[in-house]
């Protein structure tokens, strides 16, 4: 396709009509304002496509979770999803921390469960494409993520025998459960009829109350935690993202359409969007690529320094926690092949050490309903994001971080912002 701008293609007849299509002209190059508007060549229209959901690949299956694409699954779990029942107090369920409005997120700094707690809620929102999940990497899979917050004592603090003791309890939901997840060992209720054991992350009372159990309901009641998880998980998988004004604006570039492409995006969102892509200039690009403007890995911003003045080892922790975990791709309740736990392979060719300080790299749609930023929520706004990657903390040795100082200028860093607010779900 042409990389030029576009022209009149008004006949020249007489001294008028020059002069009209000297106006047109000058009108298309510098608009009504006497600003340029951005120039695209073929090689950053193709930068772009690479950004657009148009370019968004097939959603990926796990397969340690044999009811990922299950229907009933997806349905179960969207019921469970706001079941205030799935808490200790019967007060919070996972909508309470994932809200629709805000792009399931909770516009929080960071979390409140049971307790207090210190992480920024992630969007859910495109999550079934990631390969680690925690902002530490703690978990290698959509439904293994959601046993935690269920375990947890600071977030819902059920106990995996309350779980069993609610199936029993409640025939309908019981049934739901079985019709996925095939029927439960009936003969096992008599362990979880009375007492269904306290919430053992928090109860010593609890923990006893779970040690006396025989093993069979242990694993009744593990099975229990699990298929409520992969429930969940199967429907956090239906939560794709949709065009924004940012995709909209990419097909009518590629198509030659540039005048609906100026009515899509103004002049500063695309000198905002053109030094997105300036990988030498601002360096975006290095982990904000693909349809979903991450590349799903960990680094290290500099932001290992919590607000609290504690030092966050990030992935590093969360590659130990992963290695130890009773959920992880390779284990009895993992419906995957050992051969198909790529992630744990990789994990186990890692250098001692390394991965100290780095975080998950989030999504950058819906960054308008998705505030506060950082694993730990310490920015409010995005001018304040902008602000700390222009001039990031001066590591403590070299190479303690990643980031590099950018030099832009208030105006470059206000295009910036533009640009970022249409990465959001159009209207």
């Amino acid at each position: 396709m042409s990389n030029t701008l576009y022209l009149s293609r008004k006949r020249l007849v007489g001294v008028g009509s020059v002069t009209a299509l000297l106006a047109t002209v000058v009108v298309g190059i510098l608009g009504k304002t006497g600003q340029p508007w951005p120039v695209w060549d073929d090689g950053s229209i193709a930068m772009m496509q690479s950004l657009s959901l148009t370019n968004l690949k097939k959603q990926p299956v796990d397969p340690s979770n044999a009811f990922w694409n299950d229907p009933a699954a997806a349905a179960l779990g969207y019921r469970l999803f706001s079941d205030t029942r799935l808490s200790a107090d019967k007060k919070r369920a996972c909508v309470s921390c994932h809200q629709p409005q805000h792009a399931f997120t909770d516009g929080q700094s960071t979390a409140t469960g049971l307790a207090p707690l210190t992480r920024n809620t992630p969007t859910l929102i495109g999550a079934a494409y990631s390969r680690r999940y925690n902002w530490d990497g703690r978990s290698d899979s959509l439904w293994a993520q959601a046993t935690g917050p269920l375990e947890s004592a600071s977030e819902l603090g059920i106990s995996r025998g309350e779980l069993m003791h609610l199936l029993i309890t409640d025939r309908q939901l019981r049934e739901e459960y079985e019709h996925v997840f095939g029927p439960l060992n009936h003969n096992i209720f008599q362990h979880f009829n009375g007492s269904p054991c306290g919430p053992q992350t928090n109860s010593s009372t609890g923990t006893q109350c779970w040690q006396r159990l025989p093993q069979a309901a242990k694993q009744s009641a593990t099975r229990v935690l699990v298929g409520i998880a992969k429930s969940l998980a199967a429907y956090q998988a239906t939560l794709k993202p949709v065009t924004s004004r940012f995709d909209h604006f990419v097909t009518q570039l590629s198509q030659g359409q540039i005048t609906h492409a100026r009515e899509l995006m103004s002049r500063s969102e695309q000198r905002g969007l053109q030094l997105f892509l300036d990988i030498e200039k601002t360096q975006c690009l290095n982990c904000h690529n693909g349809p979903l403007l991450s590349n799903g890995g960990m680094h290290d911003i500099g932001t290992n320094l919590s607000t609290q003045s504690t030092i966050e080892l990030g992935q590093f922790l969360g590659v130990l926690l992963l290695q130890n975990s009773e959920f992880k791709c390779d284990t009895r309740y993992s419906d995957a092949l050992p051969e198909q736990c790529h992630e744990l392979r990789f994990l186990q060719n890692r250098n001692e050490g390394e991965g100290r300080g780095a975080f998950k790299v989030p999504t950058l749609r819906n960054l308008v309903k998705t505030a506060p930023y950082m694993h730990d929520g310490r920015f409010h706004g995005l001018s304040e994001v902008l602000d700390y990657y222009n001039n990031p903390p001066l590591p403590d040795v070299p190479g303690a971080h990643e980031l590099k100082p950018l030099a832009l200028t208030d105006a470059q860093l206000k295009d910036m912002g533009a640009f970022l607010q249409t990465l959001s779900d159009a209207d």
